[in-house]
């Protein structure tokens, strides 16, 4: 279950200068491991030359990633107008797949767990 208040935004700017990816490169720690950053990229049979640029390469993923979670929920809440708020919100397969078309993914992966139902939505509670 997602919990839409846990999720912190840092804005970036649009556009940032050499000093702010410096920066973001020195003092924020990507969520994504620099392990599996490494056997993604060897994989597809890229090194770096500089270790910052697969720093920035995780972070800008981490940032995808948050957009994308983010819409999601967004598009969860808009649905669910008119009904009482719920403590949490639960991230819909439905909501995330027009998401990541929305985003230029178009081929989406099969069901994760085929035959296994997913559970339903939590109640609200009165």
């Amino acid at each position: 279950m997602l919990h839409s208040e846990s999720i912190v935004e840092e804005p970036l700017p649009p556009y940032p200068s050499p000093e702010d990816l410096e920066h973001l490169t020195r003092h924020i720690r990507p969520m994504i491991p620099e392990a599996m950053l490494n056997r993604i990229m060897a994989k597809a049979g890229i090194t770096f030359a500089d270790p910052k640029i697969g720093i920035l390469i995780s972070l800008a993923g981490q940032a995808l990633i948050h957009d994308i979670v983010k819409d999601a929920v967004a598009m969860g809440q808009q649905q669910g107008q008119g009904q009482p708020p719920l403590k949490g919100q639960m991230l819909l397969r439905k909501n995330l797949e027009k998401v990541l078309q929305e985003h230029g993914m178009k081929q989406l992966p099969g069901e994760p767990f085929p035959g296994v139902k997913s559970p339903p939505p939590p109640q609200s509670q009165s």
